[in-house]
């Protein structure tokens, strides 16, 4: 997952400037976040007559409209909303689909919209303060593994795929015969394994 280095100009209205949320695909502008927590979408559908914004719990209680430009833009702007990971989507005249913009992530039994709202700290909204790297972001030293498993199951008789961290100089000869403690996470109904490693708010 990719973080914040600055901002950049946004033609929303608003005096704070937004930059693409890191969960935006790597070519589109949208959907945005501000600084003070507020996320701006859009989206390309001409030929629309009504557009409504839908998410899960936290982002927005209730399907909220979209309003159309002359050029066919559908676009909204929630108010600051709560620091972290949120599924949603789109209602375009009465049928749901993914935003084109967004990255999907497999919620709600299925392949859906994500955004990430950053904890302000996490972010400049002057263009000058460097932003505070979380503490799960790349950084230099020393890395664990994430590695991805398949494996034949007792109970289901079915392969089944898992993802197993494992700590710095857990492969060194030095620590062949060392012990380390073990914690299973298991993933919410209606999501899969990849949301412990990809979901980080």
């Amino acid at each position: 997952m990719k973080f914040y280095s600055q901002l950049i100009n946004e033609s929303a209205p608003g005096a704070i400037q937004a930059v693409p949320a890191t969960t935006t695909v790597p070519t589109a502008e949208y959907p945005r976040v501000y600084a003070d927590g507020r996320a701006i979408f859009q989206v390309y559908l001409p030929v629309a007559k009504t557009v409504q914004l839908e998410g899960g719990q936290g982002l927005c209680a209730t399907p909220v409209p979209m309003v159309r430009d002359s050029d066919g833009y559908w676009t909204v702007t929630l108010p600051p909303t709560i620091v972290g990971f949120h599924y949603y989507w789109f209602n375009v005249d009465g049928t749901i689909m993914n935003d084109p913009g967004s990255e999907t992530f497999f919620g709600y039994n299925k392949e859906t919209s994500g955004i990430e709202i950053p904890d302000p700290q996490f972010i400049s909204s002057d263009l000058v303060t460097a932003p505070v790297i979380p503490f799960y972001a790349p950084h230099e030293g020393p890395q664990g593994q994430l590695q991805e498993h398949e494996y034949l199951s007792a109970i289901t008789g079915e392969w089944r795929r898992c993802f197993v961290y494992t700590p710095p100089g857990y492969y060194d000869e030095a620590n062949a015969g060392a012990r380390y403690p073990v914690l299973y996470l298991q993933h919410g109904a209606g999501e899969d394994e990849t949301g412990w490693s990809r979901q980080v708010g």
